[in-house]
């Protein structure tokens, strides 16, 4: 679909494909998951009447509606293929619009003033009786004349434009054209072919099964192939458009790089941080055993500022006083004593200190 964006504005059909795309995504929505979810739980009309008439309502109009605009598609192919003037004034501007809006509003009068389609969980489908398997529609109540005269003439304009197309690529081969134009074509060709083929075949078994009794291996294929009405544009765009192939190309490894790029900013998001708080830590254990060294240098020179303080000098002196007063050779002490508890602080009292008290050892 991103693809198919970026190439809107160089052709109409990319336009056409976007709307079919649109309506594709949202048919497989219920006719794929739904489908799926109702028969494993074995769901019938009478499970839950309401919300499987809206369900059916839902899928009808998506069925109407992206055949009519695959019609269409083959259409703009087959004119375009002609004359490409041609082409610019049947689908050019909002002449293309008015086209899209047809199929639409097709749909969702079909829907309004028709029956829709009621999934049954003993086949495994959806048909218009809502009591198939078990109350058969013998007075054809339930019959939908416009469902298949909708799928005849879509299956017969579908092969009328095939021939049409195979026809005008025919008549132009035989002029003078190069060999890529020519691939070009053919490649366009064959898209729409496989593309509209399995909406022919999905529409011929639905036609066919819903008035004559078939065995479940019929209903089966006619469900896969109408699955895949809305499913395989994707397959066939991405493994035959070269221009869809480039631009997906593109787009994943824009996705792969904005991931990588978004990885690695969360990854520095959450290590960065780590980090920063390791490195703190450790700067922080670095300043503790700092201030520790700081403060035991403190409390050393701290110690030795105590030792050399007057009050602790005259501390010493008194004791030492005490023990040798009176003593004979020891009156020079008492006089040096007498003036060293008034020196200021110094190397004087502790010298005098420490030789007295060696004198006494």
């Amino acid at each position: 679909m991103v693809s198919i964006c970026k190439q809107m504005a160089k052709s109409t059909c990319y336009k056409i494909m976007f709307v079919m795309g649109v309506i594709g995504i949202a048919a497989i929505l219920f006719v794929g998951h739904l489908t799926g979810y109702l028969g494993y739980l074995g769901y019938v009309y009478c499970s839950s009447p309401e919300f499987i008439y809206f369900a059916g309502a839902f899928v009808s109009f998506c069925w109407y509606t992206e055949s009519t605009i695959e019609l269409i598609l083959a259409m703009n192919r087959c004119v375009e293929l002609l004359s490409s003037e041609m082409a610019r004034k049947i689908f050019k501007g909002k002449k293309l619009y008015i086209w899209l809006v047809i199929p639409i509003i097709y749909g969702l009068s079909v829907i309004t003033w028709t029956k829709t389609g009621a999934f049954s969980g003993i086949y495994f489908s959806w048909f218009f009786n809502p009591h198939i398997g078990y109350i058969d529609d013998v007075n054809q109540v339930y019959n939908v004349t416009l469902h298949p005269i909708h799928d005849l003439v879509l299956i017969f304009f579908l092969l009328i434009t095939y021939v049409t197309f195979c026809v005008i690529f025919l008549f132009k081969q035989g002029g003078l054209q190069s060999n890529q134009q020519s691939y070009s074509e053919i490649m366009i060709f064959l898209q729409v072919f496989l593309i509209s083929s399995f909406n022919t075949f999905a529409a011929f078994i639905y036609v066919f099964m819903q008035y004559i009794h078939v065995n479940e291996v019929i209903i089966i294929i006619g469900q896969i192939l109408w699955l895949n009405v809305h499913g395989i544009p994707p397959v066939v765009y991405l493994t035959m458009n070269k221009t869809i192939q480039r631009d997906c190309f593109t787009t994943f490894k824009e996705t792969l790089s904005t991931i990588k790029q978004f990885y690695k900013s969360l990854h520095s998001n959450a290590i960065q941080p780590l980090i920063h708080q390791i490195n703190f830590v450790r700067e922080d254990n670095q300043l503790t055993m700092q201030n520790q060294q700081i403060r035991e240098q403190a409390n050393i020179a701290r110690a030795q500022r105590s030792f050399r303080t007057p009050w602790y000098v005259s501390m010493h002196l008194d004791e030492l006083n005490r023990t040798i007063s009176g003593r004979p050779g020891f009156e020079h002490f008492e006089r040096s004593y007498s003036s060293a508890v008034h020196w200021p602080r110094g190397t004087m009292g502790c010298t005098l200190f420490s030789s007295c008290k060696l004198h006494i050892i």
